[in-house]
């Protein structure tokens, strides 16, 4: 998946508020077939052949980040990049969650997302991949990230509060663990240094693990229906590949090709 951020908005008139994900608006979606073209014809990335998909997707559209209703700034600037650049991040998805709804105060929809997290990062290829470079995303329409910041949550409490609370029975970590590492228990993946000592704190089965190694895990980016109480989950794979984000290189006759476009 592909996240949009800076002037490049809208200076190619990218679609960032309602059907944000849906193909139609030009820019959103010929972007997104262009890589899925270019995985094809450039890397060689074949059904049948390197492709080895058990069902597949074919491409997403852009996600453009409706950064003027975001209440704590843009993604790019949260990752370290100056405001007013244009920026595209590139993200590994392996799963991606129904559009569920959140309600209430804050905290009743945050503990909504906590449940919704735990449901998508307990998901077996979800968790066969675990390790500490994961790059979540959770998308926020605009009415629930301003419910947050009113209710006093920045972006860093967000993920704060999913790192210490989207967690699992060790019993149930341990029994999807060995699916493929049959010999293997969360305590004796502490014991060679592979997991957190977190991880092995007693030894009753119900003590709950965490189902992330950081805060940072979680990308945290606001679009969609500015009306609407909506969130979604994609979840990363880091085997194929870890999220990558660089700045925007536009020519010098940028302008002058804009006028073009529009014209």
């Amino acid at each position: 998946m592909i996240i949009v951020n800076g002037p490049i908005i809208r200076q190619l008139k990218f679609q960032s508020e309602t059907s944000v994900t849906r193909p139609g608006r030009r820019a959103n979606t010929t972007i997104g077939r262009f890589l899925r073209l270019f995985m094809v014809n450039v890397s060689r990335f074949l059904p049948g052949i390197t492709d080895k998909a058990t069902f597949g997707l074919n491409f997403f559209v852009v996600l453009a980040e409706a950064e003027h209703r975001n209440p704590w700034g843009p993604l790019s600037v949260a990752l370290g990049f100056k405001p007013g650049i244009s920026v595209v991040t590139v993200n590994s998805v392996l799963c991606v969650s129904y559009n569920f709804i959140t309600i209430g105060s804050a905290e009743n929809q945050m503990e909504i997302i906590v449940e919704e997290a735990t449901r998508a990062l307990s998901q077996e290829p979800v968790l066969q991949a675990f390790g500490p470079e994961r790059r979540h995303m959770l998308v926020l329409s605009p009415l629930v990230a301003s419910i947050f910041a009113e209710g006093g949550y920045s972006r860093r409490s967000i993920q704060q509060y999913l790192f210490e609370n989207v967690r699992i029975p060790v019993r149930r970590f341990d029994r999807q663990l060995q699916r493929f590492w049959p010999k293997e228990t969360a305590c004796s993946l502490v014991r060679v240094g592979k997991l957190p000592e977190s991880f092995c704190r007693s030894e009753d089965p119900e003590r709950a693990v965490p189902l992330m190694w950081n805060p940072d895990e979680f990308l945290i980016i606001v679009a969609g229906d500015p009306t609407r109480n909506r969130c979604f989950i994609a979840t990363q794979c880091a085997e194929q590949g870890l999220a990558t984000s660089r700045a925007v290189e536009t020519p010098g006759n940028w302008e002058k090709l804009l006028t073009e476009l529009k014209g």
